[in-house]
């Protein structure tokens, strides 16, 4: 143990052993897509999915979202996708935005999704693309789902960039979620689900 001994930070150090209290990280599963889809679904026992109380918290990390209609959203089912919960949601958006000449910023909330990005998507890669990191509570407790994101966009245009924090007022055991646009179609974009250990 290195204990209360002072270290010349200007020298070099061989450390041996294991780092605890650290956690860690697993991939789960990644889905990538390339046609039109109306939204990216994971569901606990679908495609690989892990999505229980196995792991103290979750991680969602997006590239390269392209679609054909704007406003990035989320919502959680309780009922393995055969519905997505549209209501009682509370959630907040603080949104900057940026292009060559101007700049401003916006708040806005929603009781139907929770919203992640709010821009209008780019339809290909060459002209924009969105990424984000969400962070989702474990769903395997009974209480009210914390979800924590912070997603990026470039719409051709504007720069965009949503720090989002929601959660759903009822408290439940949930076992899925997923990304839609609020209108049309999610038409590309790389989507990585880890669990990360306590």
């Amino acid at each position: 143990a290195v204990g209360n001994t002072k270290l010349n930070l200007a020298s070099d150090y061989a450390f041996t052993g294991t780092v605890s209290g650290a956690g860690s990280l697993t991939h789960i599963t990644t889905q990538t897509i390339s046609s039109s889809v109306s939204s990216v679904n994971f569901i606990h026992g679908s495609n690989n999915v892990v999505f229980d109380g196995t792991y103290f918290r979750y991680i969602l990390i997006f590239k390269n979202l392209i679609g054909d209609a704007n406003e990035l959203n989320f919502r959680i089912t309780n009922d393995g996708g055969s519905s997505f919960l549209t209501s009682n949601y509370v959630s907040t958006l603080l949104r900057v935005f940026s292009n060559t000449s101007s700049q401003g910023s916006s708040t806005n909330f929603h009781t139907d999704k929770i919203r992640l990005l709010q821009m209008n998507q780019a339809s290909a890669l060459s002209s924009g693309s969105s990424q984000g990191v969400i962070q989702l509570d474990s769903p395997n407790i009974t209480q009210k789902p914390n979800i924590l994101a912070d997603c990026n966009g470039f719409d051709g245009s504007y720069n965009i960039r949503s720090m989002v924090g929601g959660t759903h007022t009822t408290a439940g055991t949930y076992n899925g979620f997923q990304l839609v646009l609020q209108s049309g179609n999610i038409t590309g974009g790389i989507f990585s689900l880890y669990g990360v250990s306590n």
